[in-house]
């Protein structure tokens, strides 16, 4: 038995041309450069260095390989194969 039902060709409508709507180039408004307006440098603010407070090592807390758990191979339980079902096609 299988897992999948079967599709068939029949299945599956049939798309014809006369489905999709035609795009014309009258369909598309023009866009002129004058719709756009200018992007002048002055409108962006400028980002400088000291906007950033600075960073020092002294900022993070030291991490010791004792501060995480050992953890062993026996704290995992072993897995087989035949734990997972067979699937059909």
């Amino acid at each position: 038995m299988s897992d999948f039902p079967l599709v068939h060709e029949s299945d599956i409508p049939l798309l014809y041309e006369s489905d999709t709507p035609l795009i014309y180039e009258s369909d598309i408004p023009l866009v002129y450069e004058s719709d756009i307006p200018l992007v002048y440098k002055s409108d962006f603010s400028f980002i400088y260095e000291s906007d950033f407070p600075l960073v020092y090592e002294s900022d993070f807390p030291l991490v010791y390989e004792s501060d995480f758990p050992l953890v062993h191979k026996s704290d995992f339980p072993l897995v087989r194969e035949s734990d997972f079902p067979l699937i059909y096609e």
